[in-house]
């Protein structure tokens, strides 16, 4: 394809110029795909944009997800379900969670902060009770059912009616759809949280104007996605481990989703990244592996010594401000 001059930035309305083309090395589809960066906003998008979120559907494997139900009794018994126990200490501790089984020991906390990392309280929002929260994108349902488990209301929205129903079979509330279904419930969350779902999504605007619309006054969004800021991108290039074309149509910086969010809406705007260095260590691996990822491969598996050792000044990289593998942004509803 040839590639365009004039590409225009959905974020902004900026001018894009090329910044990569890249196989799809992680399921197999045929051909490349371009990647366009916008010079105002720092935007990266596919080039020409998809039409809609249909259009996508045929560059997904058929297992996309793993389709079994999630538990949902997360009880700690003895060595079984440590996250969720450390997790919970936190949460009693710091977040207003009185009402979990658990003295909310600081030590605890402190370690559940430093071993289940997520910036700005991405998974753990503060407590309100009889609080309704949404995971928007939920697959088969594994942070409703955590949710749940905590104290909240949780319900979920999911465009695979196979996953979705995997989760319903467990007892949750899922229901099949994307931003038409958020649509038709205005004023009905405390928290929105999707995590790695908007960059698949062809209008994310459609999406931000319709989770504003969807929150109570004082209500959360929160948003987990690739970072197209991160260094590894600039390290990795095609081969960087998130990048993920075809199905990765948006790449945000923190400026282009600080900045829909705002349009939308939002305040009290706040963006951080993080990063896992086994990401790091795949990508090191795709393009070590080079043309025997030509026509996709699924990078799975522990990172060789090798690889994660290559991965190494990429990792020390990352920890720039905001050049973390991983933007989280978390808003406000006025």
């Amino acid at each position: 394809m040839a590639r365009s001059s004039n590409a225009t930035c959905p974020i902004c309305r900026g001018v894009a110029r090329h910044r990569v083309t890249a196989r799809d090395h992680l399921y197999g589809n045929p051909g490349t795909w371009e990647i366009y960066r916008c010079t105002v906003c720092g935007h990266n998008f596919q080039y020409p944009l998809p039409p809609d979120d249909a259009a996508l559907a045929r560059f997904y494997p058929d297992q996309y997800y793993a389709f079994a139900p999630p538990a949902t009794d997360l009880t700690p018994r003895g060595l079984r379900r440590r996250g969720i126990w450390l997790l919970m200490h936190r949460l009693k501790r710091t977040a207003g969670y009185d009402h979990l089984p658990v003295r909310g020991d600081p030590l605890l906390s402190l370690a559940a902060a430093r071993v289940l990392p997520r910036p700005l309280d991405m998974d753990a929002p503060r407590f309100r009770p009889g609080g309704r929260l949404l995971d928007f994108g939920c697959g088969s349902g594994d942070h409703v059912a955590r949710m749940a488990f905590l104290g909240w209301t949780a319900e979920g929205i999911e465009i695979d009616d196979t996953a979705a129903a995997a989760g319903r079979a467990a007892g949750l509330d899922i229901a099949t759809g994307s931003t038409e279904v958020l649509a038709a419930r205005p004023g009905r969350y405390d928290e929105i949280r999707s995590s790695h779902s908007l960059e698949h999504v062809a209008d994310p605007r459609a999406f931000m104007e319709t989770a504003f619309a969807a929150l109570r006054p004082d209500g959360r969004l929160a948003v987990d996605l690739p970072n197209g800021d991160a260094a590894a991108f600039e390290r990795w290039g095609p081969h960087w481990l998130y990048l993920t074309l075809p199905v990765h149509v948006h790449l945000f910086s923190p400026a282009s989703l600080t900045r829909l969010a705002r349009d939308a809406g939002f305040e009290d705007v706040r963006v951080a990244t993080y990063t896992r260095w086994k990401a790091q260590a795949r990508s090191a691996r795709l393009r070590r592996l080079g043309p025997r990822t030509a026509d996709g491969a699924v990078i799975d598996g522990p990172g060789t010594r090798r690889d994660l050792i290559a991965a190494l000044p990429a990792r020390l990289a990352a920890a720039a401000p905001l050049k973390g593998d991983c933007l989280v942004m978390v808003a406000r509803h006025p």
